[in-house]
Parts: structure tokens; C-alpha cells; sequence
């Protein structure tokens, strides 16, 4: 059974905070050139990547521990993916920026705070689609 409430989650060490998301969504998305083709391409990357990693998050809640165990190195890989792909955009922005960068350590760091990068990719994608409605 899953047993999820955002009030639980905000609890546990190193959650990431609507807000801080939502900071973190609109520093990239306000401070990027959206018509560069080198933005478009990270974007597009880093877009997939999130996806195919929220996927199969999303799936641990449903699966057995036999399951889980089957999965788990291909689930960290997918992890480490979706993080290859949001460190270039960090960099990308930062240098395109002319702006306060203060969201941009937001995340903390890749290896400190590997959850909260992961927990940024469900953020990420839901800005993203509530966006293309």
C-alpha cells in the first residue's frame, strides 16, 4: 500500500520545497535564450532523461523487494543520467546569465544531496507539462 502526504515527504531529510522547485524551474527558464538550438538541445535532453527516471521512481511504490532488487542498478543509471543532463543546463544558464544565480544552489551538491536532484526531476516535470497546457 502506498502511504504517501506531502506534509510526510517535506519531513524527511534534504526534501525539496514546492517553492525552491518552482525557484529553481524559473531561474532556467527565465534566464535561458529559449531560441538557442544549444539551450533547445539540453532541454530536450534533460526533459527525457527526467522522464524515463520519474518513470521508473514512480514504479518502486509498486513493486515487490524481489523486484526492486532486479531493477536497482538500472534505476541509480537512469539517476545518473537525468543528473548528467541537468549539471550542463546549470552551467549553460549560469553562463548566459546576467542575473542573481542565488537559485542555482538550490539543488546543493550532485553527490551530497543526490535525492534532492532526484526529487527536482518529478518537480521539473510537472512545471514543464502544467506549462504546456
Amino acid at each position: 500500500m502506498i502511504n504517501f502526504t506531502f506534509e510526510n515527504y517535506l519531513q524527511q531529510d534534504s526534501a525539496m520545497r514546492i517553492d525552491e522547485a518552482l525557484e529553481i524551474y524559473n531561474g532556467i527558464m527565465g534566464q535561458a535564450d529559449k531560441e538557442d538550438e544549444d539551450f533547445r538541445t539540453l532541454w530536450e535532453d534533460l526533459i527525457d532523461e527526467a522522464s524515463k527516471y520519474v518513470i521508473v521512481r514512480s514504479k518502486w511504490a509498486l513493486q515487490t523487494q524481489d523486484e526492486r532488487i532486479s531493477v536497482d542498478a538500472s534505476r541509480s543509471a537512469q539517476h545518473n543520467a537525468y543528473m548528467s543532463t541537468l549539471e550542463p543546463m546549470i552551467r549553460y544558464v549560469y553562463k548566459k546569465s546576467d542575473q542573481d544565480f542565488e537559485w542555482g544552489n538550490l539543488l546543493g551538491d550532485r553527490k551530497k544531496n543526490r535525492k534532492r536532484w532526484g526529487d527536482f526531476a518529478g518537480y521539473l516535470l510537472l512545471f514543464n507539462t502544467l506549462g504546456n497546457r
